[in-house]
This record gives structure tokens, C-alpha cells and sequence, in this order.
């Protein structure tokens, strides 16, 4: 017997898990696709190929500026760090020379700004008497990018060594370089006279800090709780230890927690596609696996009492919790926004991150309306008997108009991908796309719709009944059984 080192089911020795999909230890053609899974889900404009120059560093620099919150959610973090610090030598030179052009415009009725201006965006000064030189003018700017990497090397190296000792969850140094490098813009504002400079050092500081928290998936406070309570890494899931095993039917049997799933599917010109997140290596359930965005159904869910507000799918609590997991896990809200900026919606996902605040009241304050969304209960799948842990999960459809531009993940997700059924069930098949039993299933129903419409029209008119994972034993070891499958009814 072997276990998944992905979904921790054991059998028979196997290549590829019977149960997710998983290669036995990472086939080489499982990480050959590494690179190609994560997909350019959430990039800024100035590293987006489709947002041409100079309206993708005017776009970033507007963003990352007046809209951090929203901008540093977006990531993403673990991409090379080359765009990012041609960004930030581009606005460090041209905050330099703007700043050299005061210089030399006010050299005798500001003294000591050229100096102030010069500290604030690291360039280098001349004594204060050649300040007025246009040589050392001139000089100044062409030392200008010299200073700007210096400072982003050091910046860089302090603020992950402050990373290192106070996020336990945190990212890489590359996380660290991307945030320094999209921070820089307030550099601009140096060239106001009097009170530019001290805008430029207070906002830089700021959105250094909105950065760290988004890339390295934490908040200052929750760093802080973190630390006293021993260093969990915030915002993630405990880590299990081993994986998730399942048990030998009868040594016992949990009852199925109810939880909510819901495919998110748009109309591209390939056919149907729909949103894959890929679950982090340490998760206590599917660790590594693709899946849906869901999960269990909360207390708050339950008691909802703004059913007229949802769409008419019936199993109320299960289509709250649809939509609550797919708003906090993807950034992605299917309700017409009327007049919702992003940094109130910014705002309430991470409240409702946070769980200072219920989904109910989020709901409330922003007036959200999901009658008019178009959505579909179609399944129900229930995890075998004898698993360490077990849902009881509930499947909707979710027709998106349009396929968001960004989707921004938490740390309960690793990567993000839009695919087609075909190309999803390719992949799977290759070993390179690990999914559960129910994902593949449902994958492999939706394939048979050459549209979302078609879909919608077919599953909306389904009558759900619960699918009770069973786990055969055969030539290969054990395989999942659903309803209808052969052999299932001999399997207890």
C-alpha cells in the first residue's frame, strides 16, 4: 500500500492516483507542466503584453498609487521580478530629473530642497555651492539609476530580513523585490514644492506597507497575534502534518459536513470555460488538487434571511455559501455593483477575511442583489465513507457575461487557471492537472455542452440527488465509484 502524497488516499501501488489524479511523486510531466498551470491570471498593466506603452506605466503607476489596496491584492507576487524593476528605474529616473529641474529652478529662494528632494529619491548631491552647476546637475542624473538600485537592494534585503522573523506564512524574495519596485511611485510627488517631498516619503512608506501585507498574505495585526500565539502562518490553514488519509470503512465514519461549491463558467470563442484554483500543498483536504471555488457552508450562511435577494435555486444556505466562498477566495462578485467602488469592495473581502464581519451584513451594507444572477444547482456529491474528512457538498453553475480580468487569490489557493472542459480532462489525464474524484465528474458533464447557455438550459432543470462517493477494489487498486458506475451497488 502507498499513500497520495497529494489527496493522501492509499492503495496498491500506483503512477497516477485513482482517486485525484496526483503522479505517485510528481511525474516529470506533472511539474513539466508547473509553468504552464499557474496561467496570467493577475497581472498589472504595465506587465500585461495586451496594454501597450505608455498607457501600462501611466495605468500602474495610477493604480499602485491612489488604489493600493486593490492594485497589491491583485499580485502576482511570485512572478520574475525583471518588469517590476524596469518600473521602478523608469519612475525613480524620472522622479530624478524632475526633481534636478526644481533644483535648478529654485536654487536660491529653497534652500536645502534640491538636497531634501535628492535624499528622498536617493540621488546623489554635490556640495551644497556646485548644487546650481549644470554639470553636477547632469551628473546627479545619470548617477540617478545607480542610486535607485542600490537603494532597491538594500530595501529590499532589510524589509524580507523584517518579513522573515515576523510572517511565518510569508512568500519568497522575489514577493518582497515586486512590492519595493510598485511602491516607488510617490517618488513623483517630490517635485511639489514645500510639502512634496514629506507626501512622497509618507505615501512611499504606506503603500511599502499595504505591499508586504498583501505579498506576504498577512496583516500587521494578525502578524503580531501570529507571533504571540507561536508562529502560525496567517491566514493559512494549520498545517495536517501528513497528508489526509482515508481510513478502512468501518474504523469510522464522520458525518459529512454540508459545504458549497460553484463552477464559474464564461463564454469564450473556444466554447464553455470555467475558473480552476489549485489548493496549497499543505491543506488538510485535496492538498495540490484543482478544484472549484467552495466550502463548507458557516452558522452565518444558514441563517440567512435575504433569500429574495438570492437567485431562485432552492438550498438557500448552500447558494450563500457558494457565493460568499467564491467573493473571498477569487475577488469575484457576480451581483451588479451599483456605484461600488473597488476599495469598498477591497474593503469588505478582507472584513469578511478577517471574520470581523459576517457575509449577512456585507451583504447589507453594500446592497447586494443576486436575483438577477445566473445560477444552477445541479449536484451533490457526498465523500466516501471512512475519509478523514468529509463534505457533503452542494454544486452550482455560475454564468459570468464576462471573464474577470483578475483573480485574486488568498493564500487558501495557490494558482488560478480559465480552461476548457477538453482541455482540463487533456491535462488530467497527462497527470499534470491533479483533481478529485467530483471535480473530473463534473468536468466530464460539463463537457458534453457546446455552450454556458446550453449548460444552464440543461442543468437547471436537473433533479439533485446526493452521490455518495464509494471506493472499489480492483486489478488497479482502488478506484472512486459514483452512482451508476459498474460495481458500485456491491461496494459498501
Amino acid at each position: 500500500m502507498m499513500a497520495c502524497a497529494t489527496c493522501g488516499h492509499e492503495s496498491a501501488a500506483f503512477d497516477r492516483c485513482p482517486f485525484c489524479g496526483a503522479g505517485a511523486a510528481g511525474s516529470r510531466e506533472e511539474r513539466a507542466g508547473d509553468g504552464e498551470r499557474t496561467g496570467a491570471v493577475n497581472l498589472p498593466a504595465w506587465e500585461d503584453p495586451a496594454v501597450s506603452f505608455p498607457l501600462n506605466l501611466i495605468e500602474t503607476w495610477r493604480r499602485s498609487v491612489f488604489e493600493p489596496g486593490a492594485f497589491f491584492a491583485d499580485g502576482p507576487f511570485e512572478r520574475a521580478a525583471v518588469r517590476p524593476v524596469l518600473y521602478y528605474l523608469l519612475v525613480s529616473v524620472l522622479a530624478a530629473a524632475l526633481s534636478l529641474t526644481w533644483g535648478a529652478l529654485l536654487p536660491a529662494t529653497q534652500p536645502g530642497f534640491v538636497e531634501t528632494l535628492a535624499e528622498i529619491m536617493n540621488v546623489a548631491v554635490p556640495e551644497a555651492a556646485d548644487t546650481g552647476g549644470s554639470i553636477g546637475r547632469l551628473a546627479d542624473f545619470f548617477l540617478a539609476p545607480f542610486w535607485a538600485v542600490l537603494y532597491l537592494i538594500i530595501a529590499s534585503l532589510v524589509l524580507h530580513a523584517f518579513v522573515l522573523v515576523l510572517v511565518p506564512g510569508r512568500r519568497s524574495l522575489t514577493a518582497t523585490v515586486r512590492t519595493v519596485c510598485y511602491a516607488c511611485g510617490p517618488g513623483v510627488f517630490a517635485i511639489v514644492p514645500f510639502i512634496g517631498g514629506w507626501v512622497a516619503g509618507i505615501w512611499g512608506v504606506v503603500l511599502t506597507v499595504i505591499g508586504l501585507r498583501e505579498a506576504h498574505r498577512t496583516t500587521t495585526g494578525e502578524s503580531l497575534r501570529r507571533m504571540a500565539a507561536g508562529g502560525r502562518p496567517a491566514g493559512r490553514l494549520p498545517a495536517a502534518g501528513r497528508p489526509a488519509r482515508h481510513c478502512p470503512c468501518g474504523k469510522r465514519d464522520l458525518t459529512p459536513r454540508p459545504a458549497a461549491t460553484v463552477v464559474v463558467a464564461t463564454q469564450a470563442p473556444a466554447g464553455l470555460e470555467f475558473l480552476l484554483l489549485q489548493r496549497p500543498a499543505d491543506a488538510r483536504f485535496g492538498a495540490g488538487a484543482w478544484a472549484f471555488p467552495g466550502g463548507a457552508i458557516d452558522a452565518d450562511d444558514a441563517r440567512a434571511t435575504w433569500t429574495d435577494r438570492l437567485p431562485g435555486v432552492g438550498e438557500a444556505a448552500a447558494c450563500v455559501a457558494a457565493l460568499r466562498e467564491l467573493f473571498e477566495e477569487t475577488g469575484i462578485m457576480p451581483a451588479p455593483l451599483r456605484g461600488i467602488g473597488s476599495d469598498a469592495l477591497t474593503g469588505a473581502r478582507r472584513a469578511l477575511l478577517a471574520e470581523s464581519i459576517p457575509f449577512s451584513q456585507v451583504a447589507e451594507r453594500l446592497e447586494l442583489d443576486f436575483s438577477s444572477t445566473r445560477m444552477a444547482y445541479f449536484a451533490r456529491w457526498i465523500t466516501p465513507r471512512g475519509a478523514a474528512l468529509r463534505f457533503d457538498t452542494r454544486f452550482f453553475l455560475l454564468w459570468l457575461e464576462e471573464r474577470p480580468r483578475r483573480v485574486r487569490l488568498t493564500p487558501e489557493h495557490e494558482a488560478a487557471i480559465w480552461t476548457t472542459p477538453a482541455a482540463a480532462l487533456r491535462r488530467f489525464s497527462a497527470g499534470r492537472l491533479p483533481m478529485m474524484f467530483p471535480t473530473t465528474r463534473t468536468i466530464e458533464r460539463l463537457a458534453g455542452f457546446r455552450s454556458v447557455e446550453d449548460a444552464m438550459t440543461a442543468l437547471g432543470d436537473v433533479h439533485v440527488e446526493p452521490a455518495l462517493v464509494r471506493l472499489g477494489v480492483g486489478e488497479q487498486g482502488v478506484t472512486p465509484l459514483a452512482p451508476g458506475d459498474p460495481g458500485y451497488d456491491e461496494v459498501s
